[in-house]
């Protein structure tokens, strides 16, 4: 697995408790920005190799993603900090990486309100009837009535 060196503009390390950090900046040069989100050492290293024959057309940011987990939660607990990461407007563009399922790097590239507009059961339930459990989770007919009125006042 390649170690990449720190400095320089690359973050230390301890930045990947975030789920994703700014390997490499805009380097503000006027022309089409584009950024890449990517997942695993050596698929950055080639990643790393291969963007110097688009610079001269594109800026290219390099956002290193280490969990979409842990960056979905610092996007709630520190908006501004996920912003600087990956803004909605780089996420109309943004390309993905990874060498497993694809998917993998979707919440990097839906747009921002997906998590405002996607719901699911994403916490272990204690057990019991499903219509207890629905309507703890409020996934009952109710509960979903909520989120779609919710949806509506927007």
């Amino acid at each position: 697995m390649p170690v990449f060196r720190r400095g320089d503009g690359v973050p230390p390390a301890r930045e990947a408790v975030n789920g994703a950090y700014v390997f490499k900046p805009y380097a503000g040069n006027g022309k089409r920005k584009l950024a890449l989100a990517v997942a695993g050492g050596q698929v950055l290293a080639n990643v790393l190799a291969a963007v110097p024959d688009f610079e001269r057309e594109a800026d290219i940011k390099i956002i290193a993603v280490t969990s979409p987990e842990l960056f979905e939660e610092l996007r709630a607990t520190d908006p501004r900090k996920a912003d600087a990461i990956l803004s909605d407007e780089e996420r109309t563009t943004l390309l993905a990486f990874h060498n497993g399922w694809k998917g993998f790097l979707y919440p990097f590239l839906l747009s921002g309100d997906y998590v405002r507009r996607s719901f699911g059961i994403d916490r272990f339930l204690r057990s019991g009837r499903p219509d207890e459990l629905y309507a703890a989770a409020g996934f009952d007919a109710a509960g979903i009535q909520e989120k779609i009125a919710a949806r509506l006042k927007l």
